[in-house]
């Protein structure tokens, strides 16, 4: 298989990954918002109609940023293997060291750190 075969995997399985994703969360923000205006039957006796709505507005605000945060782990992925990232990170590091073993260990702790940071 080509590198850009395996590109064009990668990439589609990707976006097919964030496309899924995106459909799940707008069915679910769909779904709260249609029943923001009743609280579920089992819970009437225990939860107010404002604690209702505040729980919908939460639930909906948070998978909004849930679907950004898809959308920007989406892209970050991106530029460190197809943008090439990771390699850029490798000549960075590699001509530090003599050791294969040591640079590669450094490079999976900086794609580690710089991905924890972002």
């Amino acid at each position: 298989m080509l590198p850009s075969q395996f590109s064009a995997i990668f990439v589609s399985l990707l976006l097919t990954n964030v496309v899924v994703k995106a459909w799940l969360a707008w069915r679910q923000l769909d779904h709260v918002a249609s029943h923001r205006a009743e609280v579920p039957p089992a819970f009437r006796e225990q939860i107010g109609i404002a604690a209702h709505h505040k729980a919908a507005d939460y639930t909906r605000t948070l998978v909004r940023f849930g679907l950004l945060g898809v959308l920007f782990d989406a892209a970050l992925l991106l530029i460190f293997t197809v943008g090439g990232g990771i390699q850029t990170l490798h000549e960075l590091i590699a001509p530090l060291f003599d050791s294969q073993l040591l640079s590669g260990a450094l490079l999976i702790v900086a794609v580690l750190m710089l991905q924890s940071l972002l």
